[in-house]
């Protein structure tokens, strides 16, 4: 498991929600079109933790995942806080995704506070997650 691995497990987990519009990805060009409703993927990775002792310790990978909600400024807060709650049981908290060995473990999903910009609200779901490894 390394962090790209992480990253294609998370991000595909997430592009099967379905109620949050076109999900984008870190470093795309993406401007809405309409006001359409969109989203956003980012994954920050955390210090790495050896978890084991020995010649071959198992380390800890994890990080943040960001999902960020935009939906058009003056359509009111509750479709974001409504899509929000979607996408925190989407990445139920103690649960795992992907198949052996590359296993992404969720350790918690949360939101946060509502931000405007000039034309979409926004707010940010962070995605608590970890996976073990051997690879240094």
């Amino acid at each position: 498991m390394n962090l790209s691995t992480a990253r294609t497990i998370l991000l595909e987990h997430a592009k099967l929600l379905t109620n949050i519009g076109r999900i984008t990805v870190e470093n795309d060009n993406y401007e809405a079109k309409n006001r359409e409703p969109w989203a956003r993927f980012s994954l920050t990775p955390v210090e790495t933790i050896v978890q084991t002792v020995g010649q071959d310790p198992w380390l800890r990978i994890g990080g943040l995942a960001t999902i960020q909600l935009f939906e058009p400024v003056g359509v009111g807060a509750a479709s974001l806080f409504t899509k929000a709650d979607a996408v925190i049981a989407h990445f139920k908290t103690a649960s795992r995704l992907g198949t052996s060995p590359d296993i992404v473990h969720i350790e918690k999903s949360f939101g946060s506070n509502t931000i405007d910009g000039p034309s979409f609200s926004r707010l940010n779901v962070y995605v608590r997650w970890y996976a073990f490894t051997r690879d240094a």
